[in-house]
This record gives structure tokens, sequence and C-alpha cells, in this order.
């Protein structure tokens, strides 16, 4: 079995008005992002349907010359319909078809603040006490590699655990 290269990103800063638009300084994390992620070698960009993940993976498209792949797995957490657990198994269902469905590959999911902090918990990353909210930073992102039926963090960017 192949290693699966997975980046999950938290979609840059919203307008506190309109919280489908990036604002002026989501738009600069976007293409940040987008410059920090162009020389991995990704091989499929999936989003959140929510437009201010679009918005985000935008850039990243344009720069690799690569459409976007709409995903409700990675969506918004929706507390009035959902539990949080449920998010998490929508999360964990997503990835677990991404790797089987691109072993080998390496892939950008662009998604939510509150969807990668719960699966960095699940996989042992830290405690729900060293990822609150607020951890998982506007424009961030984490690289995981998926080997043997596991997740490994290898890298972050503007993740930043509470130290308890």
């Amino acid at each position: 079995m192949k290693n699966t290269t997975i980046y999950l990103i938290r979609h840059g800063e919203y307008e506190s008005e309109d919280t489908t638009k990036l604002s002026e300084n989501g738009k600069m994390q976007a293409e940040e992002l987008a410059n920090l992620l162009v020389d991995k070698n990704i091989d499929l960009i999936i989003s959140s349907p929510v437009p201010r993940a679009l918005k985000t993976a935008q850039p990243l498209a344009k720069k690799l010359g690569q459409s976007i792949e709409e995903d409700q797995s990675f969506g918004e957490y929706q507390d009035s319909d959902e539990s949080w657990e449920d998010a998490l198994v929508r999360t964990q269902k997503g990835l677990e078809k991404i790797v089987a469905l691109h072993e080998g590959k390496t892939v950008a999911i662009v998604t939510h603040g509150f969807m990668i902090g719960n699966f960095l918990i699940s996989i042992g990353y830290g405690t729900r006490e060293e990822l609150a909210i607020g951890t998982v930073k506007n424009g961030s992102y984490v690289e995981l590699v998926h080997s043997n039926g596991e997740y490994k963090v290898t890298d972050t960017y503007r993740i930043e655990k509470i130290l308890t």
C-alpha cells in the first residue's frame, strides 16, 4: 500500500458581515497558502462547498491548473443539525474515500477549523484543551501521511496547540 499525503487546509479569514466572502486578509492568506503549497506535488484539490472555502482553494487551483472538486464530507459543522461526533464521522468517511480512490497521491482539502481540530484530536495529535476553538488559525494547514491504515501529522502551518 502506497502512502497518501493529505493537506487539510482551513479557509482564509472571512468578512464579519458576510461569512461567505473572504476578507482582504483572507484573500492574502489564500494566496500565501497557494505559494506555500504549489511545490507539494498536489494531484487533486477538494473543497467544502462553502464559498469561503472554495475561494481559499481558487488561487492554488489556478497556480496548479486544476479544478476544484466540492465534497460535503468536508463541509462546515452544523451544530443545529449534527453532533460533533457526527461531523467527525462525516470527515473520517470522506478521508477514507479519498485514501481509497487516490492511494499514493497528494490531496489538498480546504475545510473548516472545527473539522480539522476534531480530526486531529481523533488521531491523538492533541486533546480538546490543546486544540480548542481558535488554535487552528484561518489560512492554516496540517500535512498528514496515511500509511497502513493510520494518519501521521508530518507538518503544520499556523496551528497552535495550547500547552497545558
